[in-house]
């Protein structure tokens, strides 16, 4: 497993922009380190049973989709935001009030998404009690397309005082990976294991 680089930690950047139905938010997520392009995450209400989608992309390089993982009519069931609340006091956050279950008594406390802003932190509550929680450790990572190597991984072409000297990418030996004598170049990137995902993010919030 990889070890974990602080510098590759992310954080949302300004306010969330809720859509005109009032059922998806979405803000950009950059590191809080480096200078790579600015990811995109949205979150979307469906049902009345408190579920939440929360989905991280690369506007420049969009996420493939793989067919019939999500039923067509699911896009049917977005429910409306209750509230959107921005907070600024202690630290940036932005809460989300879910559509109240139909099971719950409507005096108790609602369904909320909070999301902390720096280090990037998502939570989901019901009752006021913290249910699911992602990131909870700071070790998020979303690896950048790039068509040969890291962006910063390049090599220069030409003496330094040349004036046709330029920039090309490179295959860096630290981009490649082999696995049981399976050299994978990633001409994609990295995608990260379910093991990795697992230990990453807890299902249950540990204090």
């Amino acid at each position: 497993m990889r070890s974990h680089d602080p510098a590759r930690a992310h954080k949302v950047e300004g306010p969330f922009s809720v859509d005109a139905d009032g059922t998806s938010a979405t803000a950009s997520v950059v590191r809080v380190a480096g200078h790579d392009r600015p990811l995109t995450l949205t979150v979307t209400s469906y049902g009345h049973e408190g579920v939440v989608r929360v989905r991280f992309d690369d506007p420049q390089f969009p996420r493939y989709q793989v067919k019939d993982v999500l039923v067509d009519a699911l896009d049917g069931t977005r429910t409306k935001f209750q509230s959107t609340t921005r907070d600024e006091k202690n630290g940036e956050t932005t809460t989300f009030v879910l559509a109240t279950p139909h099971n719950v008594d409507p005096d108790s406390q609602p369904i909320t998404v909070r999301i902390t802003h720096d280090p990037l932190r998502i939570a989901l509550s019901i009752g006021g009690k913290e249910t699911a929680v992602f990131n909870n450790h700071g070790k998020f990572d979303f690896e950048r397309f790039a068509e040969n190597g890291p962006e910063d991984e390049k090599e220069k072409v030409g003496d330094d005082d040349d004036e046709t000297a330029s920039e090309k990418p490179e295959k860096q030996s630290g981009w490649s990976e082999t696995f049981n004598g399976h050299v994978d170049t990633r001409p994609f990137g990295y995608v990260l294991g379910l093991g990795q995902i697992l230990t990453h993010c807890s299902p249950i919030a540990r204090p």
